[in-house]
């Protein structure tokens, strides 16, 4: 199913679900996993007994493109207690979503789903994440986020070979993330030099991180 995936994933996802149900075991390449379409079961997975599954090596490959921190650190940011917090955050930006999205449909104009989607995360990303009004640095994640977002849906299901060959399109990838890398470690600096506390994900790691790591 490989080749299918990288042209157009989402499609062959629904057409496996439409074909042969709930769950439904998929081979890309030397990969093996399987789709699961109802919640209940999804919930089981992720939510109930989550210790009795292993994610991808393909998420491996998300966070090391990303140059995630290590997740004992991370972890605390995404303690459900922090997540339901975060659901009010999510809701609200959705919100304001669909009331742009009434304007538009009034005055009879189209909606591109697709940068509508991506604003949106962007939107929840910069409520959930840092908590505060981001200045100048706003620009930098405005131009830096469509590009890393973008790349990382294009390389998904490409071999770590595609990811690492200086590429116009990685080297984009990475000189956005060192720019928003910027934009993290400037707030986490000011976060500890003025001792705010904000109910943000900045928050635990400004208090938790004692080095920072090396570029993505």
């Amino acid at each position: 199913m490989l080749p299918q995936l990288r042209s157009d994933p989402i499609r062959t996802f629904l057409d496996a679900a439409d074909r042969y149900g709930d769950v439904v075991h998929l081979k890309a390449g030397p990969y093996h996993g399987f789709l699961l379409s109802d919640p209940a079961d999804i919930k089981h997975v992720l939510q109930d007994n989550t210790r009795n599954y292993h994610r991808s090596p393909l998420y491996d490959r998300v966070r090391d493109g990303l140059g995630l921190p290590q997740r004992r650190l991370a972890q605390p940011a995404f303690h459900h207690q922090r997540l339901i917090t975060m659901a009010d955050a999510m809701a609200d930006c959705t919100e304001q979503m669909l009331e742009r999205w009434e304007h538009t449909a009034s005055a009879g104009e189209t909606i591109d789903v697709v940068a509508e989607m991506m604003a949106l995360t962007q939107a929840i990303i910069v409520r959930t994440m840092f908590s505060t009004d981001l200045g100048v640095t706003a620009g930098i994640v405005n131009r830096t986020w469509p590009i890393i977002n973008r790349r990382i849906g294009e390389t998904f299901w490409s071999t770590k070979l595609e990811t690492r060959l200086p590429l116009p399109a990685n080297r984009r990838f990475r000189s956005a993330l060192r720019e928003l890398d910027t934009v993290v470690y400037r707030i986490i600096a000011d976060r500890r030099q003025t001792r705010r506390d904000e109910p943000d994900c900045c928050r635990c790691f400004s208090r938790r991180a004692t080095t920072r790591p090396g570029p993505a």
